[in-house]
Order: structure tokens, then C-alpha cells, then sequence
């Protein structure tokens, strides 16, 4: 099993969830687990509030990391939220992160399902045999 923690981020909203994929068996598909749903409810003071609400996206990152036991992050961002991002996940140094600057916080979980998978970073969905 192929596991990954993903946050999909911007300076408004976050969600972070644990992936489990099966390796080799797409019949078992993926498995999303949403771990948090962070809103940022204080988006007009700008600057300082993106690096706290960056802070607690560290803080729910590496508890989804702990919790689902994963040496591996997808940090997907707004290119505005990335460098804020990086400088406060504060994961230790084994755990591997990529990165990619785009903005999918409005996608529903299919879609960004959808959307990994052309990133190549999940397999593909499994189809219903028809």
C-alpha cells in the first residue's frame, strides 16, 4: 500500500487528507481520508494572516502525517501560499514533500482525484465493469 498525506491549499482554505493506494491491485483502488478542513477566517489582514493560518496548516499537516503514518506529503498550493508552506510544515527531513503551484482547493474530492491522476501522482480511478 502506497501512502501520502495531501494538503491542497490556498490563503483562504485547506484540506488535508491521507491517501492509500493499493500497488499493483487497481481493482482496490484509492482511499481518501479528509484529515482536516482549515478555513481562514481572517483573509483581510493579508500577509500576517497567511503565515498563521500557514502555521496551522503545518500543525494539521504533520498531525495527518503522524496519524496516518506516511513518509510521503503532496503539498498542492496557491502560488501565493507555497514559500509560506514550506518554511512552516516543519516535518522531519525522512519524509518526502512535492510540490506543485496550483490552486484545486474548489475541487471536489473526485475531481481532485481526477486531477492527481493526470498529475500522475495517484493512479488512475477504477471503472465499473459494465
Amino acid at each position: 500500500m502506497a501512502r501520502l498525506c495531501l494538503v491542497v491549499a490556498d490563503a483562504a482554505r485547506a484540506r488535508i487528507y491521507s491517501i492509500t493506494a493499493a500497488e499493483g491491485d487497481r481493482r482496490r483502488g484509492v482511499q481518501f481520508i479528509e484529515r482536516a478542513d482549515l478555513v481562514n477566517l481572517e483573509r483581510q489582514r493579508e500577509l500576517e494572516v497567511d503565515r498563521r493560518f500557514a502555521v496551522d496548516i503545518g500543525a494539521a499537516t504533520r498531525a495527518a502525517v503522524h496519524a496516518a503514518g506516511t513518509g510521503r506529503v503532496v503539498l498542492i498550493a496557491s502560488s501565493s501560499m507555497l514559500g509560506p508552506l514550506r518554511r512552516t510544515l516543519g516535518l522531519d527531513r525522512a519524509i518526502t514533500v512535492e510540490q506543485y503551484a496550483l490552486d484545486l482547493t474548489r475541487l471536489t474530492t473526485p475531481e481532485l482525484h481526477t486531477r492527481l491522476t493526470e498529475l500522475g501522482v495517484l493512479p488512475a480511478p477504477v471503472r465499473a465493469a459494465g
